[in-house]
């Protein structure tokens, strides 16, 4: 979906149960993406999601909401966002423990007020691995980003071979602003 600005959102999303791949972009109305909130579900959904792709979803404060047994992205490889200016996080733990075991990719780019990738709820890491075939994290102009992953997550990632950070940084003595990239390779 492209450039839908006269219609109402509505997360319609979590009615398609087969979903292999969805790319959103310039959409006013959407809060989120996935909301189950007050449903009633008696099967997983999303659960053959390879490919999730936002672009200038301006109003976007959620990717997805709801009970945490309504989803399994068991499937999901790539997730790439870019210009969605009031998400501030992408993942908490109770909604993806277990359930991002193919996860390989993730691009973020100019999320101004994104401060995190993921928010650890309750659950112990040691109980249910997150991402443990993420390979590639690219993330640019998130400049409000205080932390990545949380470090319980981040030093075990078995398959992380690529960590880039581009941050825009102010210069004060110089009175303008400076790009600051921070490239890893494992």
């Amino acid at each position: 979906m492209e450039y839908c600005q006269d219609i109402t959102w509505t997360s319609p999303l979590q009615n398609f149960v087969a979903l292999r791949s969805v790319e959103l972009t310039h959409i006013h109305e959407a809060k989120e993406i996935f909301d189950f909130s007050g449903m009633i579900i008696d099967q997983p959904m999303c659960s053959w999601l390879k490919s999730l792709d936002l672009q200038s979803l301006t109003p976007l404060n959620h990717i997805w909401r709801g009970p945490i047994r309504s989803m399994q992205l068991l499937y999901l490889r790539d997730l790439k966002i870019y210009e969605c200016p009031n998400l501030r996080t992408l993942f908490t733990s109770t909604i993806i423990a277990g359930s991002l075991n193919k996860l390989e990719k993730i691009e973020i780019g100019n999320c101004i007020n994104l401060e995190t990738i993921l928010v650890m709820g309750e659950l112990d890491f040691s109980e249910v691995p997150f991402f443990p075939a993420l390979s590639k994290i690219n993330i640019k102009g998130c400049n409000k980003l205080k932390s990545v992953l949380p470090l319980s997550v981040a030093q075990e990632l078995p398959q992380l071979r690529s960590l880039v950070l581009i941050l825009r940084v102010h210069n004060h003595k110089r009175g303008g602003e400076l790009w600051c990239q921070i490239f890893a390779l494992f």
